[in-house]
């Protein structure tokens, strides 16, 4: 008899997908998101850290009590560095108060060089001198109110801004701020940038919080004085921030130079 011959086995291999090519669609870097991302696991990481710090202090604590064969020294050196390490994060954190001068500050710079300065006279420039000289003494008003309606129109604000928190009934809700309007902008700021407390009337006054811009000679677009008055609930609210922005000549060059100083002023 004749043996069968064995089967070879045969393995099929799926064909490859010749000439196919797959699709990959590229999310839109967002730089700032990452950013805000970036700064939020730190922030989470500072809290933890500053958890377990708590944590082992009070071990420490339980253990000397326990042992108090524990040398003095070593238990009084432990306490001082945990000490240290809850002491340096709270002095390099900027206080409410300096946040909020800053970015009245900021927007009050923004106000007068990109609208008000290019608006006055007309864009004629000797109307212009002969009108902001009359402002160098008594100084131009604007309120706070009045600086964040103009400055949620600007592009900077929609650079800064893609979406906003505004008000949906009893609740809140986050809303494209391209379809936001004027007001829902307004008070969206004014509760993320002049916050000073948890408390819902924890903020700052719009109306009574203002910057009083004094142009000086020779009257450019640069040479004033800014001079920020808050009405946050500070302690120290007729001390307040002023910045002098003047162009000097050196060397045949034009140069900014840019002095802070602490002025006090009558509350209005």
């Amino acid at each position: 008899m004749m043996k069968n011959k064995k089967e070879k086995k045969t393995t099929v291999v799926p064909e490859k997908n010749v000439g196919a090519s797959k699709v990959v669609t590229k999310e839109k870097f967002d730089f700032k998101k990452k950013i805000k991302d970036i700064l939020v696991i730190i922030k989470n990481g500072l809290i933890k850290f500053g958890s377990l710090c708590k944590k082992g202090f009070i071990k420490l604590v339980e253990l000397v009590k326990a042992h108090k064969k524990v040398s003095a020294g070593v238990a009084c050196a432990l306490i001082i560095l945990i000490g240290v390490l809850f002491v340096i994060p709270s002095l390099s954190k900027p206080s409410t108060e300096k946040i909020v001068k800053e970015r009245v500050n900021d927007l009050g710079v923004t106000f007068y060089e990109d609208f008000y300065y290019k608006s006055s006279g007309n864009g004629d420039s000797a109307k212009r001198t002969e009108f902001l000289s009359k402002y160098q003494s008594m100084g131009i008003k604007v309120s706070l109110e009045n600086l964040i309606r103009y400055y949620v129109t600007t592009d900077k604000y929609k650079e800064a801004f893609t979406t906003i928190v505004v008000k949906d009934g009893e609740g809140t809700k986050e809303k494209d701020v391209k379809d936001a309007t004027i007001t829902e902008r307004v008070e969206s700021l004014e509760n993320e940038w002049f916050k000073t407390g948890k408390g819902e009337n924890d903020k700052c006054d719009v109306d009574n919080t203002k910057v009083i811009i004094y142009p000086q000679d020779p009257y450019g677009e640069k040479d004033y004085k800014l001079e920020v008055v808050t009405a946050c609930g500070f302690k120290d609210e007729d001390t307040n921030t002023t910045t002098t922005k003047k162009a000097e000549k050196k060397d045949n060059t034009t140069t900014q130079k840019v002095e802070t100083t602490t002025k006090k002023t009558k509350k209005n």
